[in-house]
């Protein structure tokens, strides 16, 4: 499958666990963010080809450029940092 596909296919995950568009909208964006990440630096284009040194990777140059995990998405406004929980609910 590719990254694209995973991508769209976990927006649709999203919606139906109804999931406001807003945030869906945002997930998917930091998705495509990781996803230009992996094929830019690895040459991933496929969900099987993630390893999770890629996902490592990806979260130290999150933590190099002063992004932060955030898991209280209801009392904080989303933003590009939040990565980090929908890169794992997507693998």
């Amino acid at each position: 499958m590719t990254m694209t596909e995973a991508i769209q296919e976990f927006g649709f995950d999203c919606k139906i666990r109804k999931l406001s568009q807003k945030t869906i909208s945002n997930y998917q964006k930091q998705l495509k963010y990781l996803q230009r990440f992996l094929e830019s630096e690895f040459g991933v284009k496929d969900v099987e080809g993630i390893r999770s040194i890629h996902i490592k990777q990806f979260l130290a140059m999150k933590d190099d450029q002063g992004c932060k995990a955030r898991y209280h998405a209801r009392l904080e406004p989303p933003d590009r940092c939040d990565i980090r929980r929908i890169t794992f609910k997507i693998l």
